[in-house]
């Protein structure tokens, strides 16, 4: 972008641009689903996959699997259960818990989402040329932040540095 101020203040608005960039994907992806006819959300996908994979499932261990807060998951199925693309029943193990499945509707509807989400990926490796560092540089953040998160390390800078 010409102009840009949030790329002139570098670092400074690092996670602004990167949330400028995934509200701006998620749009785009959304209108793509609706456009294809589907009434799923773009977070839902990584849902769908797991519970294909390893259904049924609790939201503790959906929320494990994503590194996704408990909170953002139950709000995630939540959304999913109710535009009818999960199913809940109570564990039998703990009727505490519920374990998640994917619907029937889910199922009908699957062979429509795994060809949108090869044209995604396909749409995604266009936009990033192929390139792969930024899987390396995202990686190298994560798990620098899961050994001390962004308030801890800049208290730190603060103190020391300043």
């Amino acid at each position: 972008m010409e102009n840009d101020f949030l790329e002139r203040m570098g670092y400074a608005a690092l996670s602004s641009r990167l949330k400028r960039l995934s509200d701006a994907l998620l749009y785009s992806t959304n209108q793509f689903y609706k456009q294809q006819g589907l009434d799923v959300e773009p977070s839902w996908r990584m849902i769908i996959i797991l519970l294909r994979e390893k259904s049924p499932m609790t939201v503790s261990q959906l929320s494990l699997e994503t590194k996704l807060s408990h909170p953002a998951v139950v709000q995630l199925t939540n959304k999913m259960k109710a535009k009818g693309y999960l199913k809940s029943s109570a564990d039998p193990q703990d009727g505490r818990r519920s374990l998640l499945e994917l619907t029937t509707k889910a199922e009908e509807v699957l062979p429509l989402l795994q060809k949108c989400w090869k044209a995604c990926n396909m749409t995604m490796k266009e936009l990033t040329k192929g390139k792969t560092l930024i899987f390396e540089v995202l990686k190298d953040m994560e798990t620098q932040m899961e050994a001390a998160d962004y308030k801890t390390r800049t208290i730190k800078n603060m103190n020391e540095k300043l």
